[in-house]
């Protein structure tokens, strides 16, 4: 007998045999438990996955609070990840959660993903995410890319050998991106991008098929979008396994700037 903490997902239509049981299995790795990525470890919590393990080094501050969906004002100046883990346990008791207050870099990436079903990024520079996707690559671990920012936001799936991965497009991983602090994020941009990327990797994680494409949302405009990006066959992640991301150079983020 299905529990009734999950009767109500578990009776949808669009789930198969076994696809249940399959996300009560699975462990998720969360990078960046900020704006779409504190939405989705809600969103995992609540549907019941068997392990969550939660990436990142910041603190809550009062600037997050309007669009972090797990912080209130009696979090500011803690760990995110241990208000996280908090707030997630009092969520839902069955699942496990793992903290680790640190930067995601090349020195911990393979580690931190080694036992993971999905990875999700909740993170807000290109050089992270495309360590993630090198360990991904590398791992064979699928993974879930997320951006939002002033209006807009992005999602793309990739499933390394199936997709192509973030380094086929991103091939200027060093310009200098808009961030938050300087133009701003609407409320309700990461929470959209969160769950349609949630919506992903259930799919991914059930064995449903998922689209590669990198999908493109700007809830004030009333627009929707999609982009069909092919596997780059010169790609140097997924195609040619240089790793570039993974070396030592790339380690010790913790102590420096991103882009």
């Amino acid at each position: 007998m299905v529990d009734a903490r999950y009767s109500r997902q578990s009776i949808l239509r669009v789930f198969e045999p076994g696809d249940f049981d399959r996300i009560r299995e699975s462990t998720i790795v969360v990078v960046g438990i900020g704006g779409t990525g504190s939405m989705a470890a809600d969103l995992f919590a609540r549907v019941g996955v068997k392990k969550l393990k939660i990436v990142d080094r910041d603190f809550v501050s009062i600037s997050n609070l309007h669009r972090q969906i797990l912080y209130d004002d009696d979090d500011i100046g803690e760990p995110k990840v241990a208000v996280a883990k908090r707030k997630l346990n009092r969520i839902n008791p069955d699942v496990s959660i793992e903290e680790c207050n640190a930067a995601f870099d090349a020195s911990n990436a393979e580690d931190l993903i080694s036992d993971a079903d999905l990875v999700f990024d909740g993170t807000d520079n290109f050089t992270t995410r495309l360590i993630i996707n090198d360990a991904c690559v590398k791992l064979r671990k699928p993974w879930i890319y997320t951006s939002a920012i002033e209006t807009y936001g992005e999602v793309k799936t990739i499933i390394p050998g199936k997709t192509s991965c973030l380094a086929c497009y991103v091939t200027m991983p060093n310009q200098r991106q808009p961030v938050c602090s300087e133009v701003g994020v609407f409320p309700s941009v990461p929470n959209m991008v969160a769950s349609f990327a949630f919506t992903m990797a259930i799919k991914a994680l059930t064995g449903h098929e998922v689209s590669g494409d990198l999908f493109f949302f700007d809830p004030w405009k009333g627009d929707t979008q999609k982009l069909a990006i092919k596997r780059n066959d010169s790609c140097k992640s997924c195609s040619r396994n240089e790793f570039e991301y993974l070396d030592k150079k790339y380690s010790s983020l913790g102590i420096r700037p991103l882009i």
